[in-house]
């Protein structure tokens, strides 16, 4: 049984191992299989430190995005970092970061970008993003158009980005190396 494996190797209770249930019932339609379900749950609890203090229906919530992105190119384990990172780091809400993420999976289609790379890249900037708060996630956006832009790796133009004061003069350098 998947749900008592989990509960094995997790150390999940029963409470939490039968949301994996739950979520495929949910979003069975969506493609999300049982075992995307427990990938799901298991990136969460053991990446998102907040999700098990959670109560359920903030659990099912999150769940639900996550395995969602996960069927449409971000991975849940990437996913689940962002959440970390954003409530953590940049102070945003759940609610905040889930809508951060569907708003990255859109900026990765109009910039014509693998999601999961941006996604990643979204991890890779974290220090950078830590330093702005909220208006991080803003910032990374216009930052990926300027990649895309100028052609050079966002890496690049973060690790750029984070020499200068504003992003203003960051974005001005980088169109200059156009």
């Amino acid at each position: 049984n998947t749900m008592i494996e989990f509960q094995r190797s997790t150390g999940a209770t029963q409470e939490f191992a039968e949301g994996i249930g739950r979520l495929t019932d949910n979003l069975a339609i969506f493609g999300v299989s049982l075992a995307d379900a427990e990938l799901t749950m298991g990136s969460l609890q053991s990446t998102f430190t907040e999700f098990t203090r959670m109560n359920e229906v903030m659990r099912t919530e999150i769940a639900q995005t996550v395995a969602i992105l996960n069927e449409v190119g971000v991975s849940a384990a990437t996913s689940a970092k962002i959440f970390e990172s954003s409530t953590k780091s940049l102070g945003m809400s759940v609610d905040e970061t889930g809508a951060m993420l569907v708003n990255l999976r859109a900026s990765a289609i109009a910039l014509g970008v693998p999601v999961q790379q941006l996604a990643d890249d979204f991890v890779g900037a974290e220090e950078m993003l830590a330093k702005l708060g909220k208006t991080g996630p803003n910032t990374f956006k216009e930052l990926a158009a300027q990649a895309k832009a100028t052609g050079l790796e966002l890496q690049k133009i973060t690790s750029l980005a984070e020499k200068f004061d504003t992003f203003e003069s960051a974005a001005s350098a980088a169109q200059g190396l156009n």
